[in-house]
């Protein structure tokens, strides 16, 4: 079981590479929603809410508040991606709020203790 919750933390961490690198990249050129941004938004959400599980299963100490808190945030950034990315014209504020909550996901993870 410990292998299970090391592989998903590290399929997690690859979806918040992949969406946070996909957003930085593309400061630089058109910024909107794309397959990759999405598809790191889809890893994590599936991830995440696994790892709780893995989690509570191996009797490991989990704070509810902060993954609640981090599970609206997954499920906004995946919402605002699929939305993005279904509309025709995938829109800067789809890509920038997609950004800006990663961050926060980001934030939380790391100083919320």
């Amino acid at each position: 079981m410990e292998t299970l919750r090391l592989t998903l933390l590290f399929l997690h961490l690859v979806g918040l590479a992949v969406l946070l690198g996909s957003f930085l990249v593309q400061l630089r050129g058109e910024r909107r929603i794309t397959g990759v941004l999405l598809t790191g938004a889809i890893i994590m959400a599936v991830t995440g809410p696994s790892l709780v599980v893995v989690r509570r299963t191996l009797d490991l100490p989990v704070l509810d508040a902060k993954l609640a808190t981090k599970a609206a945030i997954v499920a906004l950034i995946a919402v605002v991606a699929i939305i993005g990315w279904m509309l025709e014209r995938r829109p800067a504020w789809a890509y920038y709020t997609v950004g800006l909550f990663t961050l926060a996901n980001l934030a939380v993870a790391v100083f919320w203790r």
